[in-house]
Order: structure tokens, then C-alpha cells, then sequence
């Protein structure tokens, strides 16, 4: 990836959940659900799903979705009356540094987090940046070294495309994402354009 540097490197784990989902957090901590999972039929397809999350990671679409969920001005106003629990969080993204932010987060932890967990799973990220995470994960399945099939990423998209289910969460038609369709016919014309190639060893 272009950011290998982050907090401890990066950290993936497994979120025991049915939805299709994968999530990107900030410094470095990527989650894929078990159902995400189960969609996947190659090694190839979870390849490009993680290079995604990498990819907002690198462009730092976390701490964005962060600040702006936390600069929100409904949750702005609600944190007058929880003791600052959006100062400590503005300190976490490097904003402001309050002395009493220890004490704030252990008053205020769980409203705090809740708030957190909405800006960055529930809302995600905006569409363009979805569109950019994309394109990012495609280079990255194709450098020297890596060698996964981008086509990865058009074989799930395309699935999901076609599942009748839809949520208001991620990968699965979210209110905020890209439809699966959209982001696949995106993918393809950039692969053709850039003339992105991987190969498929037989074990994967």
C-alpha cells in the first residue's frame, strides 16, 4: 500500500455477523464479517475486498468520516450536556488536547464510542470515497509482489449486485455506499483503462 506505516502496522480480525460487511478504522484496523466471508468464493475476491478497506485507510477516510461525525452539529450540541465527550474526541483525530480527557472518557466512554461506531460502520463513508477505495485496492492487487486478479473485485460486487437483499449498512446497497452495480461497472472500466492484470494460481 502507499501508508505501510500505522499505528502497530495493520490489524485485521473477523466480526462474527451474518451481513456482507467489511469495515476500515483508523490507524490501520480493518474487519470483514463471517457473512463477507462466506461470499467470497476465491482467495482472489477477499484479496480485493481487503485491499478496499486498505484503501481508506491510505487515503485516511477513517479519520474523515471521524472528524466529520464528531464535528456533526446534532452531536455537537447533545455533548454539551455529556461533559465534552466531543473535545476528547476531536483530541483523538489531533484537534484539541484537553487535560481532563481521561477523566472525560472514563465519564463519557460509551456515548462516546456509540457516536464513533455510527460515524464510521452505520453512516461510512461518502460515495466518492468509496469509488477512490476502489481504484486504490485495484492497483494494489496488481503491484510487483502481490499479483491477486483485480477481476476479484468485479466477481463479488457483481454478486452482490444481484442479491435481493439490502441493508442500510456497507457492501450491501448501504445508504451511503455506491450501488454494487455502479461500483462494479467502475471497477471494469478502470482495469480495461489501466490494463490491470493478476493471475490466479490454481491453489487460491
Amino acid at each position: 500500500s502507499d501508508r505501510p506505516e500505522t499505528f502497530k502496522g495493520y490489524t485485521f480480525g473477523v466480526l462474527e455477523a451474518d451481513e456482507p460487511n467489511a469495515i476500515a478504522g483508523p490507524s490501520g484496523f480493518i474487519f470483514v464479517t463471517r457473512g463477507l466471508l462466506l461470499l467470497c468464493e476465491t482467495e482472489d475476491e477477499l484479496a480485493c475486498v481487503l485491499a478496499h478497506e486498505i484503501g481508506h485507510v491510505n487515503r485516511k477516510h477513517p479519520e474523515l468520516a471521524l472528524e466529520k461525525s464528531l464535528n456533526d452539529k446534532k452531536w455537537m450540541n447533545a455533548a454539551d450536556t455529556a461533559s465534552g465527550v466531543a473535545a476528547f474526541g476531536l483530541g483523538l483525530v489531533g484537534k484539541r488536547q484537553a487535560a481532563s480527557a481521561v477523566e472525560t472518557a472514563r465519564q463519557n466512554f460509551g456515548a462516546f464510542i456509540k457516536n464513533m461506531v455510527d460515524g464510521l460502520i452505520t453512516k461510512g463513508y461518502e460515495r466518492e470515497q468509496e469509488f477512490e477505495a476502489d481504484l486504490c485496492g485495484l492497483d494494489y492487487v496488481c503491484r510487483a509482489g502481490v499479483g491477486y486478479d483485480p477481476n476479484g473485485l468485479i466477481t463479488v460486487l457483481d454478486r452482490l449486485a444481484k442479491s435481493p437483499t439490502k441493508s442500510q449498512y456497507g457492501w450491501m446497497h448501504g445508504s451511503t455506499h455506491p450501488e454494487p452495480s455502479d461500483r462494479r461497472d467502475k471497477a471494469a472500466a478502470y482495469i480495461k483503462s489501466k490494463g490491470l492484470k493478476g493471475t490466479t494460481a490454481p491453489a487460491r
